[in-house]
C-alpha cells in the first residue's frame, strides 16, 4: 500500500473488515471455506499472499485440517479460476518440529516423516499443496 499498490484482504468478520479498511486496505468478506467470496475477492488481483490459517496448541485435528489444508486448497483453486499470477503461501517453521530441538535450520531441511500432529502437520500439508 506505502507504495500505491491496492490491496484486498479477505475479512471473515464486520471487525475484520473494519480494521482491513481502517488500515486503507479494500475488504472482501468471506470464509476460506468459501471459494466464491475468495474468487471475487482476488478478481482483478496480480498476487495473493496467503497467510490465513488455525494456528494454536490444540484444537480438534479435524479443524486444523479443514481451515490450514482445505483453505489452502480453496486459495489456490480461487485464484487459478481468476488467473492470479502469483501465489505467496506463509508457512511456519513447526512444519519441521518432529520433538527435537530445531536449531540453524532452514527450508532445505527435509520435513519429518511423522510432524507433529495438528498445526505442524497441517501447514505441511498446505505447504505441499502450494
Amino acid at each position: 500500500m506505502a507504495r500505491g499498490d491496492e490491496v484486498v484482504a479477505l475479512a471473515r468478520s464486520p471487525k475484520a473488515r473494519l480494521i482491513v479498511e481502517e488500515l486503507g486496505a479494500l475488504s472482501a468478506h468471506g470464509e476460506l471455506e468459501d471459494v466464491d467470496a475468495m474468487r471475487e475477492g482476488m478478481r482483478g488481483c496480480d498476487a495473493v499472499i496467503h497467510a490465513a490459517a488455525l494456528a494454536a496448541e490444540w484444537g480438534a485435528k479435524a479443524d486444523f485440517y479443514r481451515f490450514n489444508v482445505v483453505g489452502t486448497e480453496n486459495a489456490l483453486a480461487a485464484a487459478r479460476i481468476v488467473g492470479v499470477r502469483s501465489f505467496v503461501h506463509i508457512s511456519t517453521e513447526a512444519v519441521l518440529a518432529d520433538g527435537s530441538a530445531l536449531s540453524n535450520v532452514d527450508e532445505a531441511r527435509p520435513r519429518p516423516t511423522h510432524a507433529l500432529p495438528r498445526y505442524p502437520l497441517s501447514k505441511g500439508l498446505a505447504e505441499a499443496r502450494v
